[in-house]
């Protein structure tokens, strides 16, 4: 395009025109509309209003959400804290730490359970050697004659000659 052609079509725009009939319309529309000078006031306050009602309605929701996003987090906790042991029971201190303690008396117990084992061992350790040695003291003719007598018993030839063969066959 040309400038001589822009300037012909612009030529020919400035010459359209309304209507009659939209131009007297408009003309009544536009005077019939009440005309107060205060209205431009009317109109600041208004929008200062309006802004002032939507900082406030921003705030709340901004407030709202700050308070819905803590209570979610708290309940995500409070729900960690309260299930996590029925569904991770190895994560649960408490019981971590009374089945340490159950281990821990068990622990004990054996301990002084082997503590008995080992002096009952030694006891009879001793018992064994006095019985295989040739002479034990307990098998005594004179520690039972001795006994005999504590009892009150009569010593007996026969009773002593069976004791001795006793003894002589469990010295063998």
């Amino acid at each position: 395009m040309t400038k001589e052609r822009i300037l012909t079509i612009l030529y020919r725009m400035r010459q359209i025109s309304p209507n009659k009939d939209f131009s007297q319309k408009s003309k009544f529309a536009i005077l019939q509309t009440p005309h107060d000078f205060s209205s431009k006031q009317t109109a600041y306050v208004q929008n200062n209003q309006m802004v002032l009602g939507l900082f406030i309605q921003k705030s709340f929701r901004a407030v709202f959400l700050a308070g819905a996003t803590i209570a979610i987090l708290f309940a995500i906790y409070f729900a960690t804290a309260q299930l996590s042991p029925l569904f991770l029971p190895g994560l649960n201190q408490n019981g971590i730490i009374a089945e340490a303690d159950m281990i821990n008396t068990s622990i004990d117990i054996q301990l002084s359970n082997i503590q008995k084992f080992d002096a009952t061992t030694k006891q009879s350790i001793t018992v064994l050697q006095e019985i295989t040695a040739n002479t034990p003291d307990h098998l005594s003719e004179e520690v039972i004659k001795s006994e005999q007598e504590k009892i009150g018993l009569p010593a007996s030839t026969q009773t002593d000659d069976q004791i001795n063969s006793i003894l002589k066959a469990i010295g063998k």
